[in-house]
């Protein structure tokens, strides 16, 4: 084995990736690459019962779309049946593995008794002490068997935590667990290690709740006299509740996020300060800036929060610093039939200026018809505030009239002629500019609108505010339709 660093991420194709699943991968991919080592992606796809090939197209899809591109090619649990099969031989032959016969039953019963007695539950061992000649008559009677790891009982078993530092257990603690089912299919504990090991796999680095198996699987490393990786366990990810995330927290899939409108550099930007620390103040980061800073060494041990308040800031941040035009290509990837008989200069300019107050893609698309259509009524709140009384009419003829006599259409000459014209009746510039807006695009929110006034252009302002002349104000109640 040479001296690259290697790691791998290793999913089951269950369902979509989940975040806590997205985020070992990024750490895994962010480790690699920092140190010039190789980042692999293995699918542990041998429960068939539960696995979808569709899971595991749409897995490669999110870890695309997130930046995170394996080395070589994608491997399969499902294929290496023989390795394990050789490998429990091999465990066998040395007698380091033996047989069990026993049945659910007389398990249950040995849980129970240690139950009773407040002890720690491991297996007993019996089948570990069954002559050939025992053996031999189950085998002819039959009798259904698992293989089990012969764990030795006396000493410890411990390894350094690149996250946790050192973590140790009587070996006592370790129970002969099983490596081989009933049905002949090799268990994750023994699995794990075959792959890890031919894989020359450096470093394992995965999630807090498998602290517990890494202790067996050094047992089977050792039996096997295999090449111990490092490992470094991740703190878990919780809610705001701080309970474990789930899908009561709401989305919890990569793939949701994608399709909800983030950017994937404002996903990756913050899984990454879910239980990292850059060792400063600095919030946002670019997948490239990411592989520059990242160690195993600023892993904090305390379970992180996703806060989607946070993140919502977050990706409005990235929405604003992303080229308009990779904006306007996630939109096309996303909806290919948006306003696709709109000019695409046009599009580019409405994505320029809603990218400054939008917190998605899917913002940008929801919330900028009014560039392309007149609006079909008023917020009623707005109006009610905004535009109370005829009072509003009259000014807004004046406004009119006002805006006859610019020269040039413009946003500098749209804001001259408005603030005359609130200087000259002695009022807030905003006691034209509200109605002004309200009128145009229905909705008290948008970008500026002396920018916006010169984009829509003069004919469909003017359009617009005659018709807000006819429909508004609005009475209590009276809906704006």
């Amino acid at each position: 084995m040479n001296n690259t660093i290697r790691v791998r991420f290793a999913p089951s194709p269950t369902g979509e990736l989940h975040l806590g699943g997205a985020r070992t991968a990024l750490f895994n991919y962010l480790f690699a690459k920092q140190n010039g080592g190789k980042f692999y992606l293995r699918i542990e796809d041998t429960d068939e019962a539960r696995s979808r090939e569709e899971y595991v197209d749409q897995i490669c899809d999110s870890l695309r779309w997130m930046g995170l591109h394996w080395d070589g090619p994608l491997l399969f649990q499902s294929r290496r049946k023989e390795e394990y099969r050789a490998a429990v031989k091999q465990l066998m032959n040395e007698e380091k593995a033996y047989r069990c016969f026993c049945s659910t039953e007389e398990l249950a019963e040995e849980r129970t008794n240690a139950e009773k007695e407040g002890s720690f539950y491991g297996y007993s061992g019996k089948c570990s002490q069954l002559t050939d000649s025992e053996i031999k008559g189950k085998l002819n009677a039959a009798e259904p068997f698992c293989i089990r790891l012969k764990v030795i009982k006396s000493g410890n078993t411990s390894f350094l935590d690149e996250v946790y530092g050192a973590i140790e257990v009587e070996n006592k603690e370790i129970d002969d667990f099983i490596i081989q089912r009933t049905d002949g299919s090799a268990t994750y504990n023994f699995v794990v290690v075959i792959d890890d090991s031919d894989m020359d796999i450096t470093h394992v680095i995965r999630g807090e709740d498998h602290l517990t198996n890494t202790l067996k699987q050094i047992a089977v490393y050792e039996v096997l006299d295999r090449n111990i990786p490092k490992f470094a366990h991740l703190p878990m990810i919780l809610g705001t509740d701080g309970k474990r995330l789930s899908k009561r927290h709401g989305a919890v899939g990569v793939q949701t996020y994608r399709e909800k409108g983030y950017l994937p550099q404002a996903l990756v930007n913050f899984l990454a300060l879910l239980g990292w620390n850059p060792g400063d103040e600095r919030e946002i980061f670019s997948l490239e800036d990411l592989v520059q800073e990242f160690s195993l060494s600023r892993i904090v041990k305390k379970a992180a929060v996703f806060d989607d308040q946070k993140f919502e800031w977050m990706s409005g941040q990235h929405i604003m610093k992303a080229p308009a035009n990779e904006l306007l290509e996630r939109i096309r990837k996303l909806d290919p039939e948006w306003k696709k008989s709109i000019i695409p200069d046009y599009l580019l300019a409405i994505v320029e200026v809603q990218q400054q107050r939008m917190k998605t893609i899917v913002d940008i698309m929801t919330q900028s018809d009014y560039f392309f259509d007149d609006p079909e009524n008023y917020d009623q709140k707005t109006s009610l505030k905004r535009w109370r009384d005829e009072s509003v009419n009259t000014l807004m003829e004046k406004f009119l009239n006002s805006l006859g006599s610019v020269e040039e259409w413009s946003e500098e000459t749209i804001e001259k002629s408005l603030r005359n014209l609130a200087e000259s009746e002695d009022l807030n510039p905003g006691k034209i500019i509200h109605p002004t807006r309200l009128a145009l695009t229905g909705v008290p929110f948008g970008p500026s609108l002396f920018l916006l006034m010169e984009m829509l252009g003069e004919e469909i302002c003017f359009r617009r505010i005659r018709t807000a002349l006819n429909r508004l104000p609005l009475s209590e109640g009276e809906d704006s339709a």
